[in-house]
């Protein structure tokens, strides 16, 4: 009888491993149609043709895309949008980054800044943490699968001997091993503690879906959410993770700056076109305050610091406008966050994986001490029954 639900375990658990690298080669082929591109756009060759050319040599959804592209340009829409059209599930930064390219006419640059970036962005180390994160899931996800099957068809058989035969049984092993979605208050320090890990694991795990969903759907920059708005203020502000939240928003950011202040445009519109990527809502903000105070008057330098830029960047803005080294600074500020991000995301992970596998291994021996100390009380009752 409970080879149905460990076979239902298995079954979710291959499903999991396979939708997740299934999403992350879908996200490589991102990399792949921005190297298309940025090669036919540097090359100055003719769009729809030049598309169709690229797509005989792939295959697949890379094939498809460039080929619906293709024909989207021949009948006059922008790149922008017949990459929206054929690709709807283009990752929303790279969209709207080549949206702001094609107002600031910059495409050529920001094809040469992205495509490289999109290639180490979906490397292994990229699949090794989508294949950690799914093992993770899958994990988490038998041990709660085992858990409801203990507290459903074990902890009752407990429970009836312990109130017909007077087995003593811990109120640890019963807060433990009774259902954990239960709204009876634990009577144990040890069982609110369990509860509150797994319910806490189920939230940030909840955290983790709606990020995953952000980066592997496209999100209108136009509309946000409620939620998505709460966790970029959260992952901004509060998070442990908010070091790297704001260097992976800013090393996305100042490319467009850049390269619309390169292309010609004024300061305060190249940071108002920058205010559109698809990044965090909290930066966007910044980058609309950034511009306005520039729109009313005030220097670069200035502004930035009524915007609560960061400290650092305000110091390498001063320095670029006393020098007239401005895109200097903006590319050594790039450079620094991006390598920042890099610092951050591999402490990050090298920090949860550990972490991860340690609060499992307690759970599962918890649930385990608690099946064992409950079989000992009924087998220790029995011998003295016998006796």
């Amino acid at each position: 009888m409970l080879f149905f639900p460990f076979a239902v375990v298995v079954l979710i658990v291959m499903i999991l491993a396979i939708i997740f690298h299934a999403r992350g080669h879908k996200a490589a082929a991102c990399a792949a149609i921005f190297r298309h591109l940025e090669l036919i756009t540097r090359l100055n060759l003719p769009l729809p043709v030049a598309l169709q050319l690229a797509a005989q040599t792939e295959r697949g959804a890379v094939r498809r895309v460039l080929f619906r592209c293709g024909q989207m340009t021949q009948l006059g829409l922008p790149l922008a949008e017949a990459l929206r059209r054929a690709y709807p599930r283009c990752p929303g930064t790279a969209l709207s980054a080549l949206v702001v390219a094609e107002r600031a006419n910059t495409i050529p640059a920001m094809l040469s800044e992205w495509a490289p970036r999109l290639e180490r962005h979906f490397t292994h180390r990229q699949f090794n943490l989508t294949a950690r994160f799914g093992y993770s899931l899958g994990t988490w996800l038998c041990f709660l699968l085992i858990l409801l099957g203990v507290s459903h068809f074990v902890w009752p058989k407990f429970a009836t001997i312990s109130s017909d035969f007077g087995v003593p049984v811990s109120d640890v092993a019963t807060d433990i091993l009774k259902s954990p979605f239960e709204w009876e208050m634990p009577r144990t320090w040890t069982g609110l503690a369990f509860r509150i890990a797994i319910l806490s694991t189920l939230v940030i795990f909840f955290v983790l879906l709606r990020w995953m969903r952000f980066r592997f759907r496209r999100r209108r920059s136009e509309k946000v959410s409620q939620m998505d708005q709460f966790l970029d203020w959260f992952a901004w502000t509060l998070s442990p993770a908010r070091s790297m939240t704001r260097a992976i928003a800013w090393s996305q950011v100042l490319p467009s700056i850049r390269l619309a202040a390169a292309a010609g445009f004024p300061l305060n519109d190249a940071v108002f076109q920058s205010a559109q990527l698809d990044v965090n809502v909290q930066l966007r903000r910044q980058l609309a305050q950034w511009a306005e105070h520039m729109q009313l008057g005030q220097s670069p330098v200035a502004a930035a610091g009524t915007a609560r830029l960061p400290d650092m960047l305000v110091r390498w803005l001063a320095a670029g406008a006393r020098d007239g080294t401005f895109d200097a600074s903006l590319l050594h500020a790039e450079r620094y966050y991006q390598a920042l991000a890099d610092r951050r995301s591999n402490l990050l992970l090298q920090i949860l994986w550990p972490v991860v596998m340690f609060v499992l291994a307690c759970l599962t021996g918890l649930m385990l001490h608690s099946i064992l100390q409950a079989l000992v009380a009924v087998i220790e009752h029995t011998m003295q029954w016998i006796e």
